[in-house]
């Protein structure tokens, strides 16, 4: 009966892995990119593949993909939902609250409405400010909305890495650029 379990044990967990997963990764022609395809709400973008960890979470059906780079690095969200109650206000008030009370000083960057190269709407929003590590940190934010279905990505990384690095620069704005609202 014992070695019955562990082939059943082996399979859900197998299966309930397979179900927590926020989206799909496929490769891409640049190296250094990788495609991100979610389904639910369906988009597709270009993503780093070069981040040191990925999680990848679903909880009370936000699905989200958070890139680490290295243990003092910039991290870079991409999250989803399909809500009916869920705002652009909402997605910009939670994401200055993850990073808000570690900056002092604060200086909005860009708040408004811009147009990616692939046609797509959306906001952006971008805060620099002091933080405890005595740098200046900066958080951009920028939301993609169709009727209730919302995606957003998020960079929160020390200032002069975005303004003296150009691969972060251009890993951001590929992602920016490259988002895609699909059909399912």
């Amino acid at each position: 009966m014992r070695k019955a379990v562990w082939p059943m044990l082996a399979l859900l967990v197998i299966l309930l892995s397979t179900a927590a997963h926020a989206g799909t990764f496929y490769e891409h022609e640049e190296e250094g990119y990788w495609w991100f395809v979610e389904s639910n709400p369906a988009y597709e973008l270009v993503i780093p593949s070069t981040a040191s960890g990925y999680i990848e979470r679903d909880f009370f059906g936000q699905k989200s993909v958070e890139l680490y780079f290295g243990p003092t690095g910039r991290q870079f969200v991409i999250a989803s939902v399909v809500s009916p109650s869920v705002t652009t206000e909402k997605i910009k008030a939670m994401a200055v609250a993850m990073y808000g009370h570690l900056f002092t000083n604060i200086k909005v960057e860009a708040d408004r409405t811009i147009t990616t190269s692939a046609g797509t709407q959306a906001y952006f929003y971008a805060i620099t400010g002091s933080t405890p590590a005595a740098r200046q940190g900066m958080l951009r934010l920028v939301v993609f909305r169709s009727g209730s279905k919302f995606a957003w990505l998020v960079l929160s990384c020390y200032a002069n890495e975005y303004d003296s690095n150009a691969t972060v620069r251009n890993q951001w704005l590929t992602a920016v650029n490259s988002f895609v609202w699909t059909s399912n």
